[in-house]
Order: C-alpha cells, then structure tokens, then sequence
C-alpha cells in the first residue's frame, strides 16, 4: 500500500501538463520514463528486475495495441476498483485494439470484464 513517504507520482488532471508541479509542461514519453526512473532510484523494489510485472506489461501492450492502464484509488466505475476487484481499465490505442479484445465476460456480479484484465503482480 503507497504511503505518502513513498509516492513517486501524486497526479491530478487540473495539473494538466505540468505533471510534477514543477513548471515543465513539455513532456514526451522519453522525458517521462526517465523522470520516473530518477524518482524510483531511492526505492529498491522499483529499482531491481521483476519478470513477472515484464510479462504482465507486455501482456496489457499486446491486449491494448501499445495503449496503457488506468488504476486509481478513488474510482468509483466499476471497472477501474482496483482495490475491491484487482482490475486496472485498460486505455487502447486504437478502437481495433478495444474491439479485438472484447470478450463479453463478465464477473460474479454481471459486471462486465471488457476493458479490464487484473492488476500487476505484487512483489
């Protein structure tokens, strides 16, 4: 569970592009990865190799067409309750992806899986 001690990003969309507060607003992808990667360098678990989360990301790169994830604590969708149902909503690339990777399962409560797939491995 994060603590305030341990949090490398606490992001708000009323931020917009100045993802760390700091004035910057000219991300790219690059300059992301590598800020994060200086960020987690204090915090051993974010620092060694972990197979298990590789496959896991390669497995949501695939399903999504290069797309990513969404989990956040204070959702209240029914897909995005990480917490309650161990699923991360999953954001596609493109609608082929998205299409592709409907199943139409659903949950023991008839809510839909569609646009999920459960959270990362935990060390």
């Amino acid at each position: 569970m994060p603590r305030e001690s341990n949090v490398l990003l606490a992001y708000s969309s009323a931020g917009r592009d100045d993802v760390f507060h700091d004035g910057r607003t000219d991300w790219t992808v690059e300059t992301l990865a590598d800020r994060f990667i200086e960020l987690a360098r204090p915090f051993a678990p974010a620092s060694g190799s972990d197979p298990a989360y590789a496959a896991w990301l390669d497995e949501l790169r695939r399903r999504t067409g290069g797309g990513a994830f969404l989990m956040y604590e204070d959702s209240m969708s029914r897909q995005t309750m990480w917490r309650e149902r161990g699923l991360v909503s999953l954001l596609y690339a493109h609608p082929e992806a998205a299409a592709a990777d409907a199943t139409g399962a659903v949950d023991e409560n008839g809510w839909t899986l569609d646009g999920t797939m459960p959270v990362p491995p935990a060390r």
